[in-house]
């Protein structure tokens, strides 16, 4: 029996897997790819969905990991009207503000401009040496209790803390969230995005379960992971990255304000659909069945026809639809990526070669799957004007597989 990261306690198995590589280690050149179990459990005390495994953090976001936040420019228009609605809600003038999992500066750039004190914490080498090349102080190291400590040390408390879509990628939660406790000045304000359980079971995102998604939250297994550490939920909204995501404000304890009438809504919308008990995901295993089973005869179809298929980017969630499916490059021959460091590289698992699109690339194949959905409008503008040949088919695969056309 698996124990809770979080709270120790049994869990209970939603859906095994099997084992995959990791979503995000690219290649050189072709070649097999280790392979670790994953699988999807739930604990019954805090609700905390869970991958069974705990993987190093340094096997899964290696010096080689490869995610640019600002590869995308979806994300950055997102990212650029959140600090503006950030500085309006709570005037972070004269500020200290740290990010945790600040990727390449994506964010933080935007306060910059606003003149306040900054910090982010990097793991990823790559990523964090961007962000200091930006004028942007970033800590190459993963962030934790200890860690917390030095960082007091040096800088001082902080006055905000965020932590956009990194709660996912603990293998050591409670030292994380303990570190945040200790951060915060006394007034001081966390901001937590993570992609949303509840988008992900309604909406069958299975293509978001992955080594590096360590935890899959609800509002109320986050406020039970946070309340261990005195630290509470005062405000919380819905947004629309990752298919669906949770953003939570979070202060401690001993300066409680009001509770907002979100958070008590989305709480009870939670209880009304019973995400407190196990039976709430017993249909989870049959829908990944049947989902991978509709885009293996997707590809097979494709390849009994002898189309050439191409496929647009190379994210995560690529990864996890085709392990998922064990198709690889013979049936799926390459897949175009605009960001460089996953450029004239393999896809794990799949040893399909990655490369900058183009519009003459792009024109040798029949067919296009994009497999990034959460970017569809982004992609679908970039080959509207790089003017690719209109016979070429385009397909995505979620929520469900359908022909779209380029307006």
């Amino acid at each position: 029996m698996t124990k809770c990261k979080s709270c120790k306690t049994d869990t209970k198995l939603i859906y095994k897997f099997g084992k995959l590589p990791l979503a995000n280690s690219l290649s050189n050149t072709r070649s097999k790819y280790k392979k670790y179990d994953l699988s999807l459990v739930f604990c019954k005390k805090c609700l905390l969905v869970q991958t069974k495994h705990n993987l190093k953090k340094e096997l899964v976001f290696h010096k080689e990991y490869p995610y640019l936040s600002s590869t995308s420019k979806t994300s950055i228009d997102f990212y650029k009207k959140f600090s503006r609605q950030l500085d309006r809600k709570f005037n972070l003038k004269n500020k200290f503000i740290i990010e945790v999992g600040s990727n390449d500066g994506y964010l933080l750039q935007f306060f910059k401009q606003q003149k306040n004190k900054l910090l982010g914490i990097e793991p990823s080498n790559f990523p964090a040496k961007i962000a200091n090349k930006k004028g942007i102080p970033t800590l190459n190291k993963f962030f934790n209790y200890k860690l917390s400590k030095y960082i007091i040390s040096k800088y001082n408390k902080a006055d905000f803390v965020i932590a956009n879509n990194v709660f996912a990628h603990i293998d050591n939660l409670n030292s994380f969230v303990k570190g945040f406790e200790n951060l915060l000045t006394d007034k001081g304000i966390l901001i937590i995005e993570f992609q949303y359980l509840c988008n992900l079971v309604k909406d069958e995102l299975f293509d978001n379960i992955y080594h590096e998604h360590y935890f899959y939250y609800s509002l109320h297994s986050i406020i039970e992971v946070l309340k261990k550490y005195k630290l509470y939920v005062f405000d919380c909204e819905k947004i629309s990255t990752h298919g669906g995501s949770l953003r939570v404000y979070v202060k401690k304890e001993k300066f409680k304000n009001k509770i907002t009438l979100r958070v008590n809504k989305i709480l009870n919308e939670e209880e009304k659909i019973g995400i407190n008990k196990f039976e709430y995901y017993k249909n989870i295993s049959k829908k990944i069945k049947l989902k991978i089973k509709r885009n293996i005869d997707f590809f097979e179809n494709l390849k009994i026809q002898n189309k050439k298929i191409a496929g647009f980017g190379a994210a995560a969630k690529t990864s996890s639809v085709l392990n998922f499916s064990k198709i690889n490059f013979k049936t799926v021959n390459i897949l175009f990526d605009k960001s460089k460091p996953k450029q004239n590289k393999f896809l794990s698992g799949t040893n399909i070669r990655i490369i900058k699109p183009t519009k003459k690339k792009i024109n040798e194949y029949d067919i296009l799957v994009i497999f990034i959905w959460n970017l569809k409008n982004e992609i679908l503008r970039y080959l509207k004007s790089i003017n690719i040949n209109k016979k070429i088919k385009i397909y995505i695969l979620h929520p469900f597989i359908k022909k779209i056309k380029i307006k």
